[in-house]
């Protein structure tokens, strides 16, 4: 379903005229994501990436998708080689406030996607969905370029799951 979701978006953006490229952007990132297992003391911070592209209607106003991976979080003090990831899609709103430098914006989202959770050779998939907050900055460093920092919440089985990263941006428009 999210799939769909994401090749109408690309559809609608890409397929577009030219004057529609003003608003679309493209970046990626990298960070670390904070994943706590429930019911166990099960806590690890692995390197996460993200992949991004968006549209901005006006210098308030985008949509975003993003394809995210937490990297695999391992837990060293269990002997059964805990391991736990969560990657997935998500799709957010994203307001900006175009009155500062960096610009900062707010992002609310809703996110589908796998968590999965392996001990030994045994793994456990679980299909999941849910909302999705975070908060960043994005710089411009040349007139296409910027460098982009944020932070993200995701509503999932584990007992908490957020990412922090800094990444780049592309703008299309000219």
């Amino acid at each position: 379903m999210m799939g769909r979701v994401f090749l109408t978006l690309a559809v609608f953006l890409f397929g577009s005229s030219y004057a529609l490229a003003e608003g679309l952007y493209a970046g990626a990132g990298i960070g670390v994501t904070n994943v706590e297992t429930p019911n166990s003391s099960f806590e690890d911070r692995p390197t996460s990436w993200q992949v991004l592209a968006g549209y901005e209607f006006n210098d308030i106003f985008a949509l975003e998708g993003s394809y995210v991976n937490s990297g695999s979080a391992k837990d060293p003090d269990v002997d059964e080689n805990l391991e736990a990831e969560f990657s997935g899609y998500v799709m957010s709103v994203v307001l900006h406030t175009d009155m500062t430098t960096p610009n900062l914006f707010t992002k609310l989202g809703y996110f589908n996607g796998e968590q999965e959770v392996s001990v030994q050779d045994i793994t456990f998939d679980d299909d999941v969905d849910g909302f999705t907050a975070g908060l960043g900055f994005r710089h411009k460093v040349a007139n296409n370029f910027a460098i982009r920092g944020e932070a993200n919440w995701y509503e999932s089985d584990f007992d908490n799951l957020w990412s922090v990263g800094i990444g780049v941006e592309f703008s299309f428009g000219f």
